[in-house]
């Protein structure tokens, strides 16, 4: 009897693994076929105003009466009905890094929004960055300035930080939002470059760079540097400050850019003195407050995956569940 259920039990795993095997070659030629075809990414969708009911709703049922739940539900339902007319309000995230990699992922939100945005919508960007390559930062901050010139409506939160790149990005707003301790400003350029020629000369190491221009190669990490390609990168990050403070100025005319073009951060209460800033406030407390008269959905464009990547998701899945 035990031998004719070891033999069950064996028969029962070896079936598993065949199944499991099948349905690994058939994802395999299904993602083969997919990508025969030309993937272009897709934009998700999420209304925001039935989440943050529901967030409220365990609380609701905890505390309130069945009688002022049932008068609830049924003032929710006539809302349903009038919200053909209210104004939409489309929420975006931008989480920044030295190179802005999310910009082309804005860029794709920015093509797909501005194909059905209405006038009096809104568009909410939730930023945070401390900024990074400065050509990458110009790039995104662009695609915040397809709205303006659409003359649709433009927000931006920060909760934590907008300094730099960020707040290239987040000047564009028609409205700067920002909680009291996030940092913004750092209205400044920066280049590092450590230099290890007297580290090679030390060890009779030669490095030798050849270039054809007067400036191709202002400073050099091996090279010895020069003070003329010094004074020429020097010159080159004031022409770049300039350019930044100008396209800050376009934006928020009001400030005094000799107070805040120094390169230095502010907290949100300070750059709101300063100009900065619009209005103190967390993204959510924002939200809470435009649910009331809005629609709200969170917009995002998620890339396409390669057959490497999935098959490689797939595998890892089927290795936690088998393994």
């Amino acid at each position: 009897m035990q031998y004719f259920l070891e033999l069950l039990i064996f028969a029962g795993k070896t079936t598993l693994i065949v199944v499991a095997i099948l349905l690994c070659i058939s994802f395999l030629f299904q993602q083969i076929r997919r990508g025969r075809g030309t993937e272009v990414g897709m934009v998700r969708v999420l209304p925001l105003n039935p989440f943050f009911k529901e967030l409220s709703r365990p609380i609701r049922e905890a505390v309130l009466d069945a009688k002022t739940l049932k008068l609830e539900r049924k003032a929710e339902k006539k809302q349903v009905k009038e919200t053909s007319e209210k104004p939409r309000v489309y929420v975006l995230r931008f989480d920044g890094d030295l190179n802005a990699s999310a910009g082309d992922q804005l860029a794709h939100e920015m093509d797909a929004l501005l194909q059905v945005v209405r006038l009096n919508d809104e568009v909410v960007l939730l930023l945070e960055s401390g900024g990074g390559r400065a050509n990458a930062y110009g790039y995104a901050a662009a695609q915040l300035e397809r709205l303006r010139e659409k003359n649709i409506s433009l927000t931006v939160c920060v909760d934590e930080v907008a300094a730099s790149g960020g707040y290239m990005m987040a000047c564009v707003a028609n409205k700067l939002i920002a909680s009291p301790f996030a940092l913004l400003g750092s209205i400044g350029v920066i280049a590092m470059v450590p230099n290890l020629h007297r580290l090679l000369k030390k060890f009779n190491i030669d490095y030798n760079e050849f270039t054809s221009g007067k400036y191709k190669r202002t400073v050099s990490l091996l090279a010895e540097n020069t003070p003329e390609g010094q004074a020429k990168l020097q010159e080159e990050l004031e022409t770049f400050h300039i350019m930044f403070k100008a396209f800050v100025q376009k934006y928020r005319p009001q400030i005094d850019m000799e107070k805040v073009g120094t390169g230095e951060v502010w907290y949100g209460a300070q750059a709101q003195e300063l100009g900065l800033v619009d209005h103190l406030q967390t993204s959510h407390a924002y939200f809470l407050d435009r649910i009331q008269e809005a629609d709200l959905y969170k917009i995002e464009f998620i890339a396409p995956t390669s057959i490497r990547d999935r098959i490689s998701q797939w595998a890892s899945i089927f290795s936690k569940n088998f393994a």
